[in-house]
């Protein structure tokens, strides 16, 4: 009976207050459902929202016109929120319209003077990192062919690092929500490979009582592996971290795997991204037969460095945030935030003037500066504030007003197609049909994008959960999906047997929580 008169008065509060801002607007909505009309629609979105799980729950959600920019749905729409890696939104609309979607990282390679006719470059071979945020092994060793390809057989200097497109500052001050060693707290750097992290393979040993086997990818001079995991009967667990020994980075795995298990993959940061890059390049080209000396400096480039031996693009931007959106790349957003600092303000690139790149941007579209609060590209900890409207105002402006649109869109997770969002919201209505940016936090969930399109119905959504939600994400991805799934409905772009088949008209189950198509 608690439950049951809790959910009555949520729905009461919420639908009222509804009323109160939109009105009745009954030309809207017509089409939803077998009733039809806006109060069915509110109604549908309400009952998802007043579920008793959500009691401790602070919920902000909005929907709005995608062509008229009408509200047609909020509850706390215009509270801050912490909207976790929905931020990415912001950071990706500011450096698309900054730096355009045809924008491609260069990395330089130079010398004093040109290679001799034997291929042999007397003295240092100078590689500058401009912060290309895409840079990983396979494209690395194209990189190294190409050196190969022009000639360049032996260095007789070193490789020099030059990394001062960046200043010195590797971690933002916004990373408020733990000191992991998680590649998902990746340092930045503007030479840097495989987003900064390293990769580890741990397999249990021939018996109990041995130690694991771990294989380090790459495998470089510059990372130091103390393996302390022991294959052992009971089940598995493992804990790691990585530390900067002045050399190295040294990585230390503690702890026992069951001896039957299959590998175990673990991803740790590095702490000197350009010693890391710098390290695995000149291993590389050692091995591709470019014989130079392994350890290679971090240093600038000095003024009479001036022969360009070989410039590597990186694919275009619009191409490179596919990855950013559709896996919630961390490393990559906090890259472009100080990309955006060098571009708009100089080198070296800061976090500080990336973010007041990102506030110029926000301000012209609308989004007046101290009415948010924007510390970090990525979203990490609890630094970044923004309304539920705010993304909505973001995200349709993207659609209609910008030549962003293709590549912005293109990039966000498809549901249960892609990307975050792959295992959501599978038969139903919402299935393929939204576009949306996810957010995950011990303390926030969230959920924001696109149903349909211009002259589709097209309507802008945000939903955002805060509050003590750790082991409950899942549960609230019900009702993120839940309300997504209404969406598409409303927008008829649901198929008709996604609509017969799993909606059931009125989709009762959906609203209650108890959301059949969840996968998790």
């Amino acid at each position: 009976m608690k439950k049951h008169g809790y959910r009555l008065l949520s729905k009461l509060f919420i639908l009222v207050w509804s009323f109160v801002l939109l009105g009745s607007f009954s030309s809207f909505g017509k089409g939803f459902g077998k009733g039809g009309g806006a109060s069915r629609f509110r109604e549908a979105l309400a009952d998802v929202l007043c579920s008793v799980d959500l009691l401790d729950v602070r919920v902000g959600a909005v929907v709005i016109d995608l062509e008229t920019g009408r509200l047609l749905f909020g509850h706390n729409q215009d509270e801050l929120f912490n909207p976790a890696s929905v931020s990415k939104l912001f950071t990706v609309a500011a450096a698309l319209d900054i730096l355009r979607p045809e924008y491609k990282f260069p990395t330089i390679f130079k010398s004093v003077s040109k290679p001799d006719k034997d291929g042999v470059l007397h003295g240092n071979l100078y590689v500058i990192g401009r912060g290309d945020p895409s840079l990983v092994s396979e494209s690395m060793y194209t990189m190294v062919r190409s050196l190969r390809e022009i000639g360049l057989k032996r260095v007789t200097g070193r490789l020099i690092v030059d990394e001062s497109y960046f200043d010195e500052v590797k971690e933002n001050t916004g990373w408020n929500c733990d000191d992991s060693s998680a590649a998902y707290r990746a340092r930045a750097g503007a030479f840097s490979l495989n987003f900064n992290s390293i990769r580890m393979m741990v397999r249990p040993g021939a018996r109990p009582g041995l130690l694991a086997q771990v294989v380090v990818s790459p495998d470089c001079s510059y990372v130091k592996l103390e393996n302390h995991v022991t294959t052992s009967r009971r089940r598995t667990w493992i804990k790691y971290s990585s530390h900067d020994d002045g050399k190295k980075t040294v990585i230390q795995l503690k702890g026992r795997i069951y001896y039957r298990s299959g590998p175990r993959r673990i991803y740790a940061r590095v702490m000197d991204p350009a010693a890391y890059a710098g390290s695995v390049l000149a291993e590389m080209m050692n091995r591709q037969g470019i014989r130079i000396k392994r350890n290679p400096l971090v240093r600038p480039v000095p003024n009479d460095a001036n022969n360009t031996i070989l410039v590597v693009n990186s694919p275009p931007l619009g191409q490179l945030v596919r990855n950013l959106f559709k896996k919630s790349n961390n490393f990559q957003a906090e890259q472009l935030l100080k990309v955006l600092g060098a571009h708009s303000a100089g080198a070296p690139g800061t976090w500080e003037n990336g973010m007041r790149a990102v506030q110029g941007f926000l301000a012209g579209i609308g989004i007046r500066p101290g009415s948010y609060r924007y510390r970090n590209g990525s979203g990490l900890g609890d630094a970044n504030l923004f309304t539920p409207m705010q993304i909505t105002k973001l995200i349709r402006w993207v659609v209609l007003s910008s030549g962003i649109s293709p590549e912005f869109l293109s990039a966000l997770p498809i549901a249960a197609a892609d990307g975050t969002i792959r295992s959501r919201m599978a038969d139903t209505s919402a299935d393929r049909n939204v576009r949306a940016k996810t957010g995950s936090l011990e303390s926030v969930s969230a959920l924001a994008g696109v149903v349909g399109g211009p002259g589709r119905g097209g309507l802008v959504f945000a939903m955002i959960m805060n509050g003590r939600l750790r082991g409950r994400i899942r549960q609230m991805w019900k009702f993120q999906d839940a309300f997504a799934a209404i969406l598409a409905r409303k927008s008829n772009i649901g198929t008709e047997e996604n609509k017969k088949n799993k909606d059931h008209s009125s989709g009762h189950n959906m609203f209650t929580g108890n959301v059949e198509h969840a996968n998790h």
